[in-house]
């Protein structure tokens, strides 16, 4: 009578470890694309989340303000040698109940700055991702003021008539207000 063996062979071993192979693999590769998914669904959130913020105050300091001045500063010298010098754009805000503000725009991160009429100075920055672009321009007898907010894949949205405000391409977030007044809140653009 043969005795048997309450093992597994070696034969059986390699076919578990051949089939098992597969599907690990499969396994780790749909891991690793759901992780990449999540990482861009939370960076669009975030992004979208920055620029509600980014639109509400904006609006209420234009309409706030009394006095408004835009200016455009050189590039920086003291930039690293393999990135582009980038202009940085400064606004500056006055009102007469809230203080200064100031708006430093360069490429793709707006800063502010809110200094009371105490001197107490309260900072706040916008960051969206490198790929997209921020600016401000004034229009219309320079009454109104523009944010534009478009990826630098996208070429950038015409500078707008006196008047005519400037038609924006689709992937284009453009936010107007009215100096000084309770204007109402223009916002024109989709599919941030």
């Amino acid at each position: 009578m043969m005795r048997r063996y309450r093992g597994t062979t070696l034969t059986e071993l390699l076919i578990v470890l051949a089939v098992s192979g597969p599907v690990f693999g499969a396994g780790v590769s749909v891991i690793h694309k759901m992780l990449a998914f999540d990482r861009r669904i939370r960076q669009e959130v975030e992004m979208r989340q920055t620029l509600v913020r980014l639109a509400r105050t904006w609006r209420d300091d234009i309409h706030h303000s009394t006095t408004v001045e835009l200016e455009q500063l050189e590039p920086d010298n003291h930039q690293l040698k393999d990135s582009e010098p980038h202009a940085t754009q400064v606004l500056t805000l006055s009102s007469n109940s809230e203080g200064t503000i100031s708006y430093f725009v360069q490429e793709n991160v707006c800063q502010l700055t809110r200094t009371a009429i105490g001197g107490v100075s309260r900072h706040d920055e916008f960051r969206l991702p490198s790929e997209w672009t921020i600016q401000i321009q004034r229009f219309s007898n320079d009454e109104w003021l523009r944010l534009c907010v478009w990826p630098t894949d996208v070429l950038q949205p015409v500078e707008a008539d006196n008047d005519f405000p400037a038609l924006a391409t689709k992937a284009t977030l453009i936010l107007e207000a009215k100096i000084g007044r309770d204007h109402p809140f223009l916002s024109r653009g989709a599919d941030i």
